[in-house]
């Protein structure tokens, strides 16, 4: 970003959205190997009631800038894609666990 000479980059709302896609990650794989514990009800706790106002909110903010970068496009499309990526993963773990 810093090469790219952008103004205002959106680091932090990277940040958050690595983050958020992370855990998703960690809570899958948790959940097929069966092995859930404390922390991951946390994980799922913020993913299920923190993240879409922390997303929503991003999306909010970026869709004005979202043509000053690349940075700032991505941070808005990844941001609204969460609310698909999301129910999507949930019905593949919930269709894998029945059988």
């Amino acid at each position: 970003m810093k090469n790219d000479r952008v103004s205002k980059p959106p680091v932090k709302e990277l940040f958050i959205i690595f983050a958020t896609y992370g855990i998703l990650l960690i809570i899958s794989l948790i959940s097929i190997n069966n092995d859930w514990s404390g922390a991951a009800s946390l994980g799922a706790f913020y993913l299920l009631i923190v993240v879409p106002i922390l997303l929503f909110g991003i999306a909010y903010l970026r869709f004005r800038d979202r043509k000053l970068s690349v940075y700032h496009w991505w941070t808005f499309w990844v941001s609204v894609s969460y609310f698909i990526v999301f129910p999507l993963i949930l019905i593949i773990l919930l269709a894998l666990d029945h059988k």
